[in-house]
C-alpha cells in the first residue's frame, strides 16, 4: 500500500516533470540533409469546389508568386510559421504550465498552453490560433483551433480549420538537437483531404532575435495598386 502511494506521488512531482524534454533555447531552420522536411504545399491544393473558387477569383487578378500576404508584411500565422522555409531564428520558453514561441519573421508569437492548467477566456480567433498541448512521453502533442479566416492568397483557410501537432526533440549526426514539428493540418470548407507539414529547427544558442519591421498597410496599398492598373 505504502509503495503505491509513493508511486502516485512520485507521477504528480515536479522531479518527474523536469524530464520532460525543454524545447527552450534559439533554433533556426534546418536545411541539413540529416532530416526529411515537408514545407506547407505551394501547389497541387486539394481543393473543395468552394476553396477552387476562391483561388480562382484570386489568381484572376493577381500573382501568387508576387502578390501573397506575406510578401507585403502581412504575418503567415500557424500552421506555416512552424514549416521554416525563412532564414530567420525561433526562440522558444518553456514552463510548467505553457509554451511561448518567438518567430523573428514577421514578428510572430504563439503560445501553448499545457492541459490542466488554467487558460485565459475569451478566446478570439488568430493568425495563430488557440493551441493547447498534453504530453505522451517525450512527445508534446497540440490541438489548435480558432484560426483566422484567410480568403486571399496562396493559403486559404476558414474559421473551421483545425491542427494536430507533434512536437518532439531529435539529434542529429552533428550532435545537434533538433526540434521536430509535425502537422496535420485539416479544413473541411477550404481541402478535400488533410495536409500534412514537417518542419525542422536545429539548436544555435549564439544566434540573436533581431528586431521585424513591417506594417499590414503595405499589402494592402498594393492589392489596390494591382486593381486599380487591371490587375496582373
Amino acid at each position: 500500500m505504502k509503495l503505491s502511494i509513493l508511486f502516485a506521488v512520485l507521477l504528480c512531482s515536479p522531479l518527474l516533470a523536469q524530464e520532460r524534454p525543454d524545447f527552450s533555447g534559439t533554433w533556426m531552420p534546418d536545411r541539413s540533409p540529416d532530416f526529411e522536411r515537408k514545407a506547407f504545399p505551394r501547389a497541387n491544393w486539394p481543393y473543395t469546389e468552394y476553396g477552387q473558387e476562391l483561388q480562382d477569383a484570386y489568381q484572376a487578378v493577381f500573382d501568387p508568386t508576387k502578390d501573397d500576404p506575406s510578401f507585403f508584411c502581412v504575418q503567415p500565422g500557424m500552421p506555416e510559421s512552424m514549416s521554416p522555409a525563412a532564414p530567420f531564428p525561433l526562440e522558444v520558453i518553456q514552463r510548467e504550465h505553457d509554451i511561448t514561441m518567438f518567430f523573428e519573421a514577421w514578428s510572430q508569437y504563439r503560445k501553448i498552453y499545457i492541459d490542466g492548467f488554467e487558460r485565459p477566456e475569451p478566446i478570439l480567433n488568430s493568425r495563430a490560433g488557440y493551441s493547447v498541448g498534453h504530453w505522451e512521453g517525450d512527445t508534446l502533442v497540440i490541438d489548435t483551433n480558432y484560426l483566422s479566416e484567410r480568403l486571399v492568397g496562396r493559403t486559404l483557410m476558414s474559421d473551421q480549420a483545425t491542427f494536430t501537432e507533434r512536437l518532439h526533440l531529435e539529434t542529429g549526426g552533428d550532435g545537434k538537437r533538433r526540434l521536430i514539428s509535425d502537422i496535420v493540418f485539416t479544413d473541411p470548407v477550404m481541402y478535400r483531404e488533410p495536409i500534412i507539414q514537417r518542419g525542422v529547427w536545429v539548436d544555435s544558442p549564439n544566434t540573436p532575435i533581431l528586431e521585424y519591421v513591417c506594417s499590414d498597410g503595405i499589402y494592402a496599398e498594393h492589392l489596390e495598386e494591382v486593381r486599380a492598373a487591371g490587375g496582373r
